[in-house]
């Protein structure tokens, strides 16, 4: 979409009354940034996968108070993680790895009952969770999983691990790590073999 079409947008949305904005804010994280110019120099070759990693828990809010406000749990207020999230990983697919061709992905709301912030229990109607497939115009593949209820422990509160033909790198926020295809290690797959710490 070009300037005039935004601002065509735009105005129709104003004088119709309707609620709307634009974000594009994770195109321009440094991590994602050296990413790009990665991908764009020739580094990965073909693109055969992308994987993303989003998320971090989100407090229930009856021990501790929840990081989000409680409407973005109710789906009849407009809350969930599929509407919150999957606008931003279309524009970061599309400007960074190709144009998407399908798109397939589960929602789930994994903790049904939270506290709002007055510290009333309710239930939880909107998706906490999605586990989303995108199949691109080229060919490659980018799985994405979002998620309010994760506590794992992640290098970044975003990650994506790029595998090409010729080399892979992971991003996060800031950092981008790539070993390139020389210096990839040979993995073996040796059986009764005590795996390398």
């Amino acid at each position: 979409m070009g300037l005039d079409e935004a601002l065509d947008l735009y105005h129709f949305a104003r004088e119709k009354g309707i609620c709307h904005g634009v974000v594009q804010d994770k195109l321009w994280l440094p991590g994602l940034q050296k990413l790009r110019l990665l991908n764009e120099s020739g580094f990965f070759g073909k693109v055969l996968s992308v994987r993303g990693e989003f998320g971090y828990w989100v407090f229930e809010g009856n021990l501790q108070p929840t990081q989000r406000p409680s409407w973005n749990y109710r789906s009849e207020d407009g809350g969930g993680i599929i509407l919150d999230m999957i606008c931003h990983w279309r524009y970061v697919i599309d400007n960074l790895f190709g144009d998407i061709k399908s798109l397939s992905c589960i929602g789930a709301t994994h903790i049904p009952a939270r506290w709002d912030e007055e510290h009333k229990p309710y239930q939880a109607t909107a998706d906490d969770a999605v586990y989303a497939t995108f199949e691109l115009h080229n060919g490659a593949i980018v799985q994405i999983n979002s998620s309010w209820c994760v506590r794992v422990r992640r290098d970044d509160l975003v990650t994506f691990q790029v595998d090409g033909i010729n080399g892979s790198a992971v991003a996060g926020l800031d950092r981008l790590l790539h070993p390139g295809q020389r210096k990839h290690p040979q993995t073996r797959l040796e059986p009764g073999r005590a795996p390398d710490p």
